[in-house]
C-alpha cells in the first residue's frame, strides 16, 4: 500500500520503453540495496538491462521496488529473474512477495513451460520455495554473500 492507503501497482517495461527518470530510479534502488547496503562491489551497469524486461512497483509517483527478467528474447535462451530490490524505507510491506508473484504471472503468460532460474541469497531459500522454486546448485559466493541457484518450471496453460 502506498502512503494514504492507495495500493501499489506493478508495470513491466522493455528497456526501450523506460523513461530516463524511471531507469535512474530503478538503478538507484539497485545500487542502494546491493552496493551500499550489502557492500557487494560488482558492476551494476553490466550491459544486460537493454535486453531485459523490467518490473517497476509504483507507490503513487515513486518507484519503490524493481526486478529484471532476462532471456525472453529467444525461446532457447536461459530465462532468469534477478536484481530484485525493494527500497529500504518500504521493506516489511510484502512488496518483494508481490513483485515476485507478479513476475511469475507475467512469465507464465509470456513463456509457458519454460524453466526460470534465480540466483538467490542463501538465507532467502525458504522465501523462494513458497513460489515453487527448488535449489539447483551448491552454495556459492556472489559479491561476498552466500547464494544458491534455484529453478522453477512455469506451468503450461491449456
Amino acid at each position: 500500500m502506498a502512503a494514504g492507503g492507495a495500493p501499489c501497482r506493478t508495470e513491466f517495461k522493455a528497456f526501450a520503453d523506460l523513461g530516463g527518470a524511471e531507469f535512474h530510479d530503478l538503478l538507484k534502488i539497485r545500487f542502494d540495496t546491493f552496493v551500499l547496503e550489502q557492500r557487494s562491489l560488482y558492476p551494476e551497469i553490466d550491459g544486460r538491462d537493454p535486453g531485459a524486461l523490467h518490473a517497476l512497483v509504483w507507490s503513487g509517483p515513486e518507484i519503490v521496488a524493481t526486478l529484471r527478467i532476462l532471456g525472453l528474447g529467444a525461446p532457447d535462451a536461459p530465462l532468469s529473474i534477478g536484481r530484485i530490490a525493494v527500497r529500504a524505507d518500504r521493506r516489511g510491506a510484502k512488496l518483494g512477495r508481490a513483485l515476485v508473484a507478479a513476475a511469475l504471472f507475467e512469465l507464465e503468460a509470456r513463456a509457458p513451460g519454460r524453466t526460470v532460474t534465480i540466483g538467490a541469497q542463501a538465507h532467502l531459500e525458504g522465501f523462494y520455495e513458497r513460489f515453487g522454486f527448488r535449489r539447483s546448485s551448491a552454495e556459492y559466493d556472489d559479491g561476498g554473500i552466500p547464494h544458491i541457484e534455484m529453478t522453477l518450471t512455469l506451468p503450461v496453460s491449456n
